[in-house]
């Protein structure tokens, strides 16, 4: 896999500047919207490729000077701040904890070779991670008594059931700070409410393209979404799938199934969790134990000699991912009604 940046070429030459590196095999990289590439081996064009102005444009601009005797890196010249945060920070040093990353390391590897191989389940469950629990969580603070503890001399402190790490924004950050300095550390988290949708790409090579290759996809905060299975033969998606939801509410789009319901929970989340959360294990728990049978079935489709239609696998595995996809979009639907009901009664 080719890690690649990209960006523009300055204001006096029209066109881009840009560099790739090749992660090896057997190790995980991190791109969060920030430079990672660092120094480039041009002379190793299997693993490093610049475009011909890499250096020149930055000798140009005066952010990197071949006489100062320090070796050129790319997010320096074409950047200027560390090249990584919290989100890559977190990921490859739970990845590798053995290699002993920290936060005050002017730069991370640029690449990891990951103590234990890395599931697909594993990376799915980063892109839910909002570091509750951790030193980064911003929750960690808010803090109230426990209104079900046994007496009032009983100290025991729990963290509100109306707090998420979604909703300590910018502003609601510096209101509770207005009340106590301190309280809310802000932090980007990997899941955020203001995702349109994700997907993770698996990719495997010992089968056909078409059953082989899955995108695992979500509408709005991945931390909330259940995964759907959409593989590269599916011939078609819902009707419900072709409608935005970044503009207005809509009944009909698939987005808005998920994102009713998900800003819900959000009002009481350490109420709405409760049932969310385990919704968001079973449907990945089903795809997971359905995913060979459904492949084996379709691989012996693709395979079988005499068939009445040679799509007839594509036209299944469409079928599979609709109704897949339709059932997790009635189950946020109904629980999105639930919640409603719920908060409607004055809980």
């Amino acid at each position: 896999v080719w890690h690649f940046e990209i960006m523009g070429a300055g204001p006096f030459e029209v066109g881009a500047v840009w560099a790739a590196v090749r992660i090896p095999e057997g190790q995980v990289g991190v791109s969060a919207n920030i430079p990672r590439i660092s120094t480039l081996d041009l002379e190793d064009p299997d693993h490093y490729m610049a475009s011909d102005n890499v250096h020149s444009l930055a000798e140009e601009m005066g952010w990197y000077d071949p006489d100062s005797g320090q070796e050129f890196r790319w997010w320096e010249a074409y950047s200027g701040r560390r090249p990584y945060s919290t989100r890559e920070y977190f990921i490859l040093s739970t990845l590798a904890p053995s290699m002993g990353l920290t936060m005050e390391m002017e730069e991370l590897p640029f690449s990891v070779v990951p103590d234990e191989k890395v599931s697909i389940q594993r990376v799915l469950a980063y892109y839910r991670e909002t570091y509750e629990g951790t030193e980064f969580d911003a929750s960690k603070n808010m803090l109230i008594p426990n209104r079900y503890r046994q007496s009032d001399d009983d100290p025991e402190m729990v963290k509100s059931p109306m707090v998420n790490n979604w909703n300590l924004t910018r502003d609601m950050g510096a209101l509770l700070n207005a009340v106590q300095p301190g309280v809310v550390e802000g932090v980007r988290t990997i899941a955020v409410q203001q995702c349109s949708y994700s997907q993770v790409i698996q990719a495997r090579d010992w089968l056909p393209p078409e059953i082989g290759t899955v995108a695992y996809f979500s509408f709005d905060n991945p931390g909330q979404s259940p995964r759907i299975p959409i593989y590269a033969g599916t011939l078609s998606l819902p009707e419900s799938f072709k409608i935005g939801c970044q503009k207005k509410y809509r009944e009909d789009s698939a987005c808005w199934s998920f994102r009713r319901t998900n800003r819900l929970s959000q009002i009481q989340w350490g109420w709405a969790r409760e049932y969310l959360e385990p919704e968001v294990m079973a449907f990945e728990e089903q795809m997971f134990l359905e995913q060979p049978l459904i492949e084996q079935q379709a691989l012996e489709m693709m395979k079988a000699e005499g068939g009445d239609d040679p799509m007839d696998f594509r036209t299944f595995l469409t079928r599979y991912t609709n109704r897949f996809a339709g059932g997790a979009m009635q189950a946020w639907s109904e629980m999105g009604d639930a919640f409603w009901a719920h908060y409607a009664r004055g809980w």
